[in-house]
């Protein structure tokens, strides 16, 4: 049973995920300890697994005592999230950033949750803090432009994407935002211009892959 489990420890250490859990899973129940637990969980969302990666996520946190690992927490709230109980999925992510609310990545991933729940004003304080710490963290700025949009502040929305397009970031999807806050404030001319340059980026982009 060590030469087993020294071998799920290797296999996981080498990004073998799909091995590692196949061999952890087949182990005894008394077999399972907090380590065993916390790599199933870890490889179930790693091969996109995510009710296993809840269950097994659960089982883990059930061993521990008050100190709960972010990073479980963070897998569980977000796998929740992919699978769309959001309201489990924030709990789970709250209960992370309450742990350690300087981590951008646990909070990237509850704007994220918000937004997607089309709680707009809610998932904009979350990006805004995001941006004031990070402004360059994946597309923070993005999301951050469309909520604006979202929330009917168009003038700050078309401010973000301008930035956003001058600073040659997420070309594409930036004019493309921009055409759509222009078609709600009823520029069409500026839109169309805008579409067809999101367009014309999604063409350069396309002969790269």
């Amino acid at each position: 049973n060590k030469n087993i489990q020294r071998e799920i420890l290797n296999e996981f250490n080498n990004s073998n995920f799909r091995k590692a859990y196949d061999l952890a899973i087949n182990l005894d129940a008394k077999e399972k300890n907090e380590i065993i637990l916390k790599i199933l969980t870890i490889s179930s969302f790693k091969i996109e697994n995510y009710s296993n990666a809840i269950r097994h996520g659960l089982d883990y946190l059930k061993l521990q005592d008050q100190n709960k690992d972010i990073q479980i927490l963070n897998i569980i709230g977000t796998s929740y999230s992919i699978l769309r109980n959001y309201d489990l999925g924030n709990k789970f992510l709250e209960e992370a950033l309450l742990i350690d609310p300087k981590n951008i990545s646990i909070r990237y991933n509850l704007a994220l949750n918000l937004y997607n729940q089309k709680k707009f004003r809610e998932s904009g304080e979350q990006f805004i803090n995001i941006i004031d710490k990070d402004k360059d963290y994946r597309d923070s700025e993005l999301f951050y432009g469309i909520i604006q949009s979202e929330l009917k502040n168009y003038i700050k929305s078309i401010d973000i994407f301008k930035e956003l397009i001058k600073r040659g970031k997420y070309p594409s999807q930036s004019h493309y935002n921009l055409g759509i806050v222009y078609q709600k404030i009823n520029d069409y001319e500026l839109s169309i211009i805008h579409l067809k340059k999101a367009i014309e980026y999604d063409n350069k982009q396309s002969q790269y892959y």
